[in-house]
C-alpha cells in the first residue's frame, strides 16, 4: 500500500469518484438540463473559488497532509450534487451558488493533492498522467452511465430534472471516493517517492509562485493553461446540450468518457517512446494535439452552420419539435461522433499541458506548485467561458474564441518544445532534473 504507484492509482480514485463525477454531472446539464442559466452561474461560482485555492493548495495539502485534505474536498463535492435536491424542491438557487463556492475550495485542495501525487510518487512522469486520466475518466463514465439509467424512461422529454434519487446516489459515490482518500499513507513514507518531504510555508509558497510568474518558460504556458478548461462550456452546453434528448445527452457523456480514456491510451504510447528524445515526442504530441483540435473546431463550425443555426433546432429550444434521441440515428449519428471526438482531443490537449510541465523544474513540490498556478490560470479561462454561456454569447463568437484561443497558445508551446533537451543543461529542465544520456 505504500508504493509510489499503489498511492498514485489510489489518489486517482479519489479523483475519479469526486470530481469524475462532477463532470460527468455537467456534461448532461446538471440537475436540471434545461435551466442553462443555472448551470453556468453555478459553475462560475465553482471556478472563481477554485483560482484562489488552486494557489493556495499545495501549503494548505503539505501542512495538514493528504488524507485528510483529500476527504474533505471529497465531501464538499457530495455537498455540491446534493444541494440540487434542494433547489429543485424550492426552485431557490442560492443553497447551490454558496455550495458552489465551497465546493471550489475543495477542488483546489483536491487538485492540489492530484499534483502532488503525480509530481512525487511517479518515477517516470512520460506517462503517469496518462495513466491518471484514465482511471480519472472511468468515474465520469460509471456516473453517465447511472444518469443514463435515470433518464432512460424519460424517453424524449427535454425538460426532465433529475430525480432525487439520482443525486443521491451521485452523491453517495462521490462520498465514497472521500472514504477512499483515508487510505493514504503519508508522503514521507511513501516508496519511491521524489517528493521534498518539508513542510512549505505561506511565505516560500509565495515567493515560488511570483519566480514561477517570472519564469519565461512558464510564461510560455499561459495561453495553453487557458485554453484548457475553456472549452467546456460551449461543448457540453451546446454541442450536447442543445437538441438531444436528456437520456441521449447521458449517453453521448458515456461515449465522451469512452474517447478520453481511448485518447489517453494512445497518447500514452507517444509520449512513452523511448527511442525518441524528448523534444521529437513533444513535437509529434503538440502536432497530433494540433491537427485534431482544429479539425474538431471546423467540424464544429460545419454542424452550427448545418444543424444548429436552422430552424429545425430553434424548434427544439422552443418545444414545438421534439429533440433527437439517440435511436434516430439519421439524424444524431454526425453530432454524437463530433462529441465523441471532442473527448479524445480533449485528452490530447490535457495530457500534453501537464506533460509541458514537468519539464519546468526537477522538484516534485515545484512542479506541483506550478500545476496549481495552472489550475488557477485554468479555472479563470473557465470563469470566462461559463460568463459567456450564462449571458447567451452567440454560439458562432464561442467557436471562434475557442478556435482562436487554441491556435494562439500552439507557437508559444512549440517554442518551448524545441528547447527541450535531455541533459540537465537545458533551460528547460528533463524531468527528475537528471541527465538521461
Amino acid at each position: 500500500m505504500k508504493s509510489s504507484l499503489t498511492q498514485m492509482v489510489l489518489v486517482s480514485v479519489v479523483c475519479s469518484l469526486c470530481h469524475g463525477i462532477f463532470n460527468a454531472f455537467n456534461v448532461v446539464g446538471g440537475a436540471n438540463p434545461s435551466d442553462i442559466k443555472l448551470i453556468s452561474t453555478a459553475n462560475t461560482a465553482v471556478f472563481s473559488t477554485m483560482a484562489v485555492f488552486s494557489l493556495l493548495g499545495i501549503s494548505i495539502v503539505t501542512f495538514l497532509g493528504m488524507r485528510w485534505t483529500l476527504f474533505a474536498s471529497g465531501l464538499a463535492y457530495a455537498a455540491y450534487i446534493a444541494s440540487f435536491i434542494f433547489f429543485n424542491e424550492t426552485k431557490n438557487a442560492a443553497l447551490t451558488i454558496v455550495s458552489g463556492s465551497i465546493l471550489g475550495i475543495g477542488a483546489g485542495i483536491l487538485w492540489s493533492a492530484q499534483n502532488v501525487s503525480i509530481m512525487a510518487y511517479s518515477p517516470s512522469r512520460d506517462h503517469s498522467f496518462c495513466i491518471f486520466w484514465t482511471t480519472f475518466n472511468f468515474a465520469s463514465l460509471v456516473g453517465s452511465a447511472v444518469l443514463f439509467a435515470v433518464y432512460f424512461h424519460g424517453g424524449g422529454n427535454f425538460h426532465l430534472p433529475m430525480s432525487t434519487i439520482g443525486h443521491i446516489v451521485l452523491s453517495c459515490l462521490q462520498v465514497l471516493g472521500a472514504l477512499c482518500a483515508l487510505f493514504l499513507a503519508p508522503v514521507s513514507v511513501v516508496v519511491d517517492s521524489v517528493a521534498h518531504t518539508g513542510q512549505s510555508n505561506t511565505a516560500s509558497a509565495c515567493t515560488e509562485l511570483l519566480e514561477a510568474i517570472k519564469d519565461k518558460w512558464i510564461l510560455l504556458l499561459i495561453p495553453l493553461f487557458l485554453t484548457t478548461n475553456f472549452y467546456y462550456a460551449y461543448q457540453w452546453t451546446n454541442t450536447n446540450g442543445l437538441i438531444f434528448t436528456e437520456r441521449t445527452r447521458a449517453f453521448n457523456a458515456i461515449i465522451y468518457w469512452a474517447s478520453q480514456m481511448f485518447g489517453g491510451l494512445v497518447i500514452k504510447l507517444v509520449y512513452g517512446l523511448q527511442i525518441l528524445s524528448r523534444r521529437s515526442r513533444g513535437i509529434m504530441g503538440l502536432t497530433i494535439a494540433t491537427i485534431t483540435v482544429n479539425a474538431m473546431w471546423g467540424c464544429t463550425l460545419v454542424l452550427y452552420f448545418s444543424f444548429i443555426e436552422t430552424p429545425f433546432a430553434r424548434n427544439i429550444a422552443s418545444g414545438s419539435v421534439s429533440p433527437i434521441d439517440f435511436t434516430q440515428t439519421a439524424q444524431s449519428v454526425a453530432p454524437i461522433f463530433l462529441f465523441c471526438f471532442m473527448g479524445m482531443v480533449d485528452s490530447l490537449w490535457q495530457i500534453l499541458t501537464h506533460w509541458l510541465i514537468t519539464f519546468t523544474s526537477g522538484d516534485g513540490l515545484s512542479l506541483a506548485r506550478y500545476s496549481g498556478l495552472y489550475k488557477c490560470i485554468q479555472s479563470i479561462g473557465a470563469i470566462v467561458a461559463w460568463q459567456l454561456e450564462a449571458q447567451a454569447v452567440s454560439q458562432l463568437t464561442q467557436i471562434i474564441i475557442n478556435w482562436a484561443l487554441a491556435m494562439f497558445a500552439v507557437p508559444f508551446v512549440l517554442y518551448f518544445i524545441l528547447n527541450i533537451k535531455d541533459r540537465s543543461k537545458s533551460k528547460v529542465y528533463p524531468m527528475n532534473f537528471i541527465d538521461i544520456a
